[in-house]
């Protein structure tokens, strides 16, 4: 029960602190973005460098390697992504591409030769929303699809990932409190089209900031629950997961500059025990 209690965990939407651009998908989205892009400028970071920390049984070792470097535009925009191995060599590139009010319309990934491995188009409605995701592989065809529908009524967005042009792998239903500048509440999973999976209900504080997430059943029965905890800044810095047993673990930990830039991460399995560290150093 416990682990398939974290393997919802795991492929659960939990809102982090910036580790990547979170594009939007409506106008309530927007501002989370663009606080997040102008964070970036305004520190005048130019590229960040993750580094990760190899764990052995359970402990952080001595050993480390670039995993990635992540470069940003004046804008704070990401625009290109490069990965690495452990011996630090490069294994691939991803270049973004942005529309006039800088919301991403396409990302292309290369190997360090300038072949294409595939590449990413996001497409928005007339009125600006975010319609569908689709990737495609080097030869074209389409890997994956994301589609949305909006409806302004209910307070409501809908993504379905596809796995063929007619079948839904994966719905997942999103209740904003309103959808020009509310939050999310809700978040309601489904295995395909009609099979609810699980609920999130998500609790705020006084400053808008995730207090708790409450992962349900369908029946309404919880699960677990995840306690968000900050530090005087306001900043994220513990995740902890509650059993209804009364089991207490963490899930994450975070760090921060002094500028207020995600500065480090260690991620925890059901045991307590950390399964990936990393840090992040800026220019």
């Amino acid at each position: 029960m416990h682990k398939l209690i974290w393997s919802l965990l795991l492929a659960s939407t939990i809102l982090l602190p910036l580790s990547s651009q979170q594009f939007p998908r409506i106008p309530a989205d927007m501002k989370k973005y663009k606080n997040e892009l102008n964070q970036i400028a305004m520190a005048g970071v130019a590229v960040r460098n993750d580094w990760k920390y190899k764990i052995l049984e359970g402990n952080v070792s001595a050993h480390r390697y670039k995993d990635r470097v992540i470069k940003y535009d004046k804008r704070g925009r990401t625009i290109e992504k490069v990965m690495f191995d452990e011996q630090g060599i490069r294994q691939s590139i991803v270049v973004f591409i942005y529309d006039s009010i800088h919301l991403p319309q396409s990302d292309v990934e290369f190997t360090p030769l300038g072949e294409l491995i595939g590449k990413t188009y996001y497409t928005y409605s007339e009125a600006g929303q975010l319609s569908e995701i689709t990737s495609y592989n080097s030869f074209e065809y389409i890997i994956s699809k994301k589609i949305y529908e909006i409806d302004w009524q209910n307070n409501t967005v809908i993504e379905r990932i596809l796995f063929s042009p007619d079948s839904v792998n994966q719905k997942t239903i999103f209740y904003y409190s309103n959808l020009n500048n509310g939050l999310i509440n809700e978040e309601w999973i489904y295995i395909g089209e009609n099979n609810l999976d699980y609920k999130k209900v998500i609790h705020r504080n006084e400053d808008n900031k995730i207090d708790s997430e409450i992962y349900t059943t369908k029946q309404g029965n919880t699960m677990y629950y995840l306690r968000y905890n900050y530090d005087q800044k306001d900043n994220l810095v513990q995740i902890e997961r509650h059993m209804p047993s009364g089991i207490k673990t963490r899930v994450f930990d975070f760090n921060y500059t002094s500028s207020g830039l995600l500065s480090g991460e260690i991620k925890y399995n059901e045991k307590g025990e950390i399964i990936h560290y990393y840090k992040y150093t800026y220019e």
